[in-house]
Parts: structure tokens; sequence; C-alpha cells
């Protein structure tokens, strides 16, 4: 949606000698780009791990951690419990970051609160949005503040 209202904004912006055509063709050539991008983290973001492979590579490292002593006993002895719980820890870590590079998007980047506050801006006010590319001499002076 924000894609096609700022080429809509720059479709209306009247040929002068502060924005021509070669500009008006270069920024929605940019707005183009970053639909593109926007579309990409789309597919990203719904695209869903199967809970399954999920499921199954845990059970998996989970069995090979609890053989793991077993193996290391013989040559390490005494070791064997701290060596265990490292690569434990460490493997479990793995698991845990590659969870979260596969749903990047969950909690990390409130998507929402930033397309609500763009709308709002692109929206808010008529009047500013309408006097922004009018000359300088043209400029009406704005008593509001924003935080």
């Amino acid at each position: 949606w924000i894609c096609d209202r700022i080429a809509q904004e720059l479709r209306t912006v009247p040929d002068g000698p502060e924005f021509t055509n070669r500009e008006r063709c270069i920024l929605i050539s940019h707005v183009d780009k970053l639909s593109h991008c926007i579309g990409g983290a789309e597919r990203i973001h719904q695209t869903v791990v199967p809970l399954n492979y999920a499921r199954h590579t845990l059970r998996a490292l989970t069995v090979w951690l609890f053989s793991l002593p077993f193996v290391l006993v013989k040559d390490l002895k005494l070791l064997t419990g701290p060596v265990v719980f490292v690569m434990s820890w460490l493997l479990f870590g793995v698991f845990e970051v590659s969870c979260a590079i596969e749903d990047p998007f969950q909690g990390t980047l409130r998507l929402s609160i930033l397309c609500d506050t763009i709308r709002r801006d692109v929206l808010g006010d008529e009047h500013i949005r309408s006097t922004a590319f009018r000359l300088k001499s043209g400029l009406k002076s704005s008593s509001k503040t924003y935080t």
C-alpha cells in the first residue's frame, strides 16, 4: 500500500523547474525497487518452517548428545561430564540461533507499528502534503508541532 501511495503522490506533482520528469522517473524506479524488497521480505516472513522439521532436528540432536558420553568416557574419563556439558551448551545454542534465523521477524521487528506510523504520516496532514513541492514563496507556515 505504501509503495502505491508514494508512486501516486509522485505522479500528482506538477512539472516545473523544481521537479522534472527525469527526477520523477528516478524516484518511481526507487519506489519500484522498494516494492521488490518489501515483496522479498514478505515472502521470507510468510514461509513457514515445518514443525516436524524443527522437532526432528531437536530429537536427533538430543539423541546424539545423550549417546556422546558413552563414546567419550573411554578416552576422557573424568573430563567426560564437563566436555559433554560444553558440547551440549554449544549445540543447543546453535539450534536456538537457527530457529531465530528461520523466523527473523518473530517479535524482533514490529512491522505493523512501522506501517501504521508511515500511514498516519502520509495521510495525517493534508496541508503539509499538498505544499511539499511548492516554491518557497508559496509556502504557508504551519502552527503544528510534531513530537
